[in-house]
């Protein structure tokens, strides 16, 4: 009532003196009590602990059989340099980690890597969906950690002509302009509301990455997905009757991947010889109720796109605030 009421004295005619006095005489008619400081508004950004941290929530729909898990290696915050850099290495870990789960089971699972945005903290985001029916979700969490000891390899043996390759591939891509307004409020949502918007930050972008070399990409994986002050932060909704932890792991209900270590290099060296769209270079993850739900594949099954629930994984995002409550697991 009180900020509605200074708002209509804001917005009238009249002087910043009289409006006040206006107010102030208001307030002693109708008796109204101050605002107490600890219930304004306010905004207050806090990195994660420096240790892997996990959280697991029971879905609020008992026929869901879609688990979500998103995994976060939080940066920062971050320039435009450390930006760039980021989604060299997220385009890099997208192809490899989707080799990698087809070795688990064929689309049995959907893979995102991408960069969150929270209030000017940038962390790197890899979200998975796959069957609680099927999989366990610390199962999954074991194997994906598999994933990033092998992939350090991969990482270390990038050849200077290699990640050439792959800065201009993004140089090429930062050519492109959108022409979508939904896009660019997407892209740029939190430099919207922090008011810090960068008109030419493609320009800037462009720049940076001729100051990029392989050993900064070598240099960020070891420090923030390896070391021991690494902030990971991994968020799992599944449901509350989940398959059971297999004493093995998930690999050994299935054979050993097929995919050798040598092609995995070349279908990497492949890869970062075309082009990449300006759809895989997002400032934040997109909203799950804006993205379209995937057809049905030929052989009709349904894609884990199509749960029978929306993703549950909006709690973090900068447009929405979500009342969840979180229990830990501790190991």
């Amino acid at each position: 009532m009180l900020i509605l009421i200074a708002s209509i004295f804001t917005l009238s005619i009249v002087s910043f003196k009289e409006s006040k006095e206006l107010f102030y005489i208001t307030q002693n008619i109708l008796e109204l009590g101050s605002v107490s400081k600890i219930l304004l508004p306010s905004l207050r950004a806090i990195q994660l602990p420096a240790q892997q941290s996990i959280v697991k929530i029971e879905s609020c729909q008992s026929n869901d059989c879609a688990t979500h898990m998103s995994i976060f290696f939080e940066h920062g915050i971050t320039s435009i340099r450390d930006y760039i850099l980021l989604e060299i290495i997220a385009e890099i870990i997208q192809e490899s980690l989707e080799d990698y789960l087809q070795t688990a089971g064929s689309n049995h699972f959907t893979c995102n890597v991408t960069l969150r945005d929270t209030y000017g903290i940038i962390s790197l985001q890899i979200e998975l969906m796959f069957s609680s029916e099927i999989y366990n979700s610390m199962d999954v969490v074991d194997y994906v950690s598999k994933f990033f000891v092998h992939f350090k390899d991969l990482i270390m043996e990038t050849t200077t002509v290699e990640f050439e390759r792959l800065v201009n591939m993004f140089r090429n891509a930062k050519q492109n302009i959108d022409n979508s307004l939904q896009a660019c409020v997407d892209r740029y949502w939190t430099e919207i509301i922090l008011n810090s918007f960068i008109f030419d930050r493609n320009n800037q972008e462009r720049n940076a990455l001729d100051s990029l070399t392989v050993t900064d990409m070598q240099e960020w994986y070891n420090e923030h997905i390896f070391a021991s002050t690494r902030r990971q932060l991994i968020i799992i909704v599944c449901s509350n009757d989940e398959i059971k932890r297999t004493s093995s792991g998930i690999i050994s209900n299935n054979r050993i991947s097929h995919v050798s270590y040598d092609n995995q290099r070349n279908q990497y060296s492949i890869r970062s010889s075309v082009g990449v769209p300006i759809e895989r270079l997002p400032r934040l993850v997109r909203r799950q109720d804006l993205l379209d739900e995937d057809d049905d594949d030929g052989d009709g099954h349904i894609s884990l796109l199509q749960s029978k629930s929306d993703s549950k994984l909006r709690c973090l995002t900068t447009k929405r605030k979500h009342n969840i409550d979180l229990y830990y697991d501790h190991q």
